[in-house]
């Protein structure tokens, strides 16, 4: 693999190539584990992308969706912190092992509990897949700041974080491919999306070989935390950056966590879109997101984070309107390519500025402070997002429209991205003190 690496990017000219040339000085261990990572998220998109179709094929409503989606991110609301207070000093290559073991062989016994109808064990199940996917969320950014050159840093946030969309694209066309070609083989409901995800969970195998192969230097042990010594892991870290750095990041997921788990519901109770044209519209628009995405230091470099950021959120947020306005007049035959034309260029420009809130969070905590940010932002996220669904399972419950679930979280978008402003602003301030 490194030297196929080596041999391609050996003739790169970086005048002509730009951005490309950068990526070359990745070191091949960081290559390892954003290799594992990209598998291991293959389940995660395959889930993403028809999961709830399959459970509502199986009989389910959005209401028991919207109950078993809460599990689903209950993992870092759990695991997160914990981890995080006690990573510093530690070698982070163990967790990120144990999650590439579990990935695989979690996600096929979900899946065989949803197929069989055990849906208490089922739950049970997936709350640990979420806690196993997290190892690779939480303690991949952390391993490529330790294990990164500076002046390629962010290179390597971004191709990690363009993880996600590259596996939405190739889990998508393995479920376009199941879907169009062998869709008279799937007799019972909901048996192409349980077989497609299952071949995609073993997919995932290879990720542990990845994980083991890479290097990882040893951590300072100066400020290694002892575990049990709650006191030591709170005093050890500068709590006012991390939190001015991370409440924006929250406010973003949960308004995230109201939509993006649930846009295939949307798409499929508003226009009756089905799981294959679903999976078309995931990997086009992952596609935009991956180029996106490699574009992304490119872009900082020129205009800044406080352009590349809020603008990009700001563009996102009214295409997230006009998607969300499209189910009033969801009657109109055109409306629902108005409605994928605004969801796929919501999703690159939201995901645009991600690598670089990353970066600039990671930068603004300082380096002291790290490791628990990266295990933090994931511990967000999940947290968030099981928070979200808990609320997308009342407000459905309740038979509030979609269009207005979308509205809100447009709503949280707008203060989540006045505080990427101020953010930016006070990291400016002190760089130039």
């Amino acid at each position: 693999m490194y030297a196929c690496r080596s041999l391609i990017f050996a003739n790169l000219d970086p005048c002509r190539l730009g951005f490309l040339a950068r990526y070359r000085n990745i070191p091949r261990s960081t290559l390892y584990i954003i290799g594992a990572k990209l598998l291991c998220a293959l389940v995660g998109a395959s889930f993403m992308l028809i999961l709830n179709i399959f459970l509502r094929k199986r009989g389910m409503s959005d209401v028991q969706i919207g109950s078993i989606a809460a599990f689903q991110y209950a993992g870092g609301l759990l695991l997160s912190l914990p981890q995080g207070l006690l990573l510093r000093g530690r070698r982070l290559k163990p967790f990120l092992l144990a999650g590439a073991m579990g990935v695989p062989v979690l996600a096929l016994l979900v899946l065989l509990c949803f197929h069989e109808g055990y849906w208490m064990s089922g739950k049970c199940l997936l709350l640990l897949l979420s806690m196993s996917l997290l190892q690779l969320d939480s303690f991949s950014l952390p391993f490529i700041v330790r294990t990164q050159h500076k002046a390629s840093e962010p290179e390597a946030i971004s191709l990690a974080y363009a993880t996600h969309a590259a596996a939405t694209i190739l889990s998508g066309l393995l479920i376009i491919a199941l879907g169009t070609w062998w869709a008279d083989s799937f007799v019972a409901s909901g048996e192409m999306e349980y077989v497609a995800l299952s071949l995609i969970a073993c997919a995932a195998i290879p990720a542990v070989i990845l994980v083991m192969r890479a290097k990882e230097p040893v951590p300072d042990p100066s400020g290694k935390i002892v575990i049990g010594n709650l006191g030591a892991a709170f005093q050890g870290y500068d709590w006012v950056p991390l939190a001015k750095g991370l409440f924006p990041t929250m406010l973003l997921a949960i308004g995230a966590g109201l939509t993006i788990p649930f846009i295939n519901l949307y798409f499929n109770a508003v226009f009756k879109v089905d799981s294959a044209a679903l999976a078309i519209i995931g990997m086009c628009t992952s596609g935009l997101v991956f180029f996106t995405a490699i574009a992304v230091p490119a872009i900082r470099r020129r205009f800044g984070y406080e352009i590349a950021i809020t603008l990009m959120q700001c563009l996102a947020v009214l295409m997230l309107i006009g998607l969300a306005l499209t189910e009033l007049f969801a009657h109109l035959p055109w409306m629902v390519g108005l409605a994928i034309a605004f969801f796929m260029l919501r999703g690159p420009l939201m995901n645009m500025a991600g690598p670089m809130s990353n970066e600039l969070v990671m930068n603004y905590v300082g380096k002291r402070n790290q490791d628990l940010a990266g295990a933090l932002h994931a511990s967000i996220w999940g947290g968030a997002w099981f928070v979200s669904a808990r609320i997308f399972e009342v407000l459905r419950g309740s038979g509030i429209p979609y269009y207005q679930i979308f509205l809100s979280t447009a709503c949280l978008y707008m203060v989540a991205i006045f505080l990427y402003f101020l953010l930016i602003r006070d990291y400016s301030r002190r760089l130039k003190e």
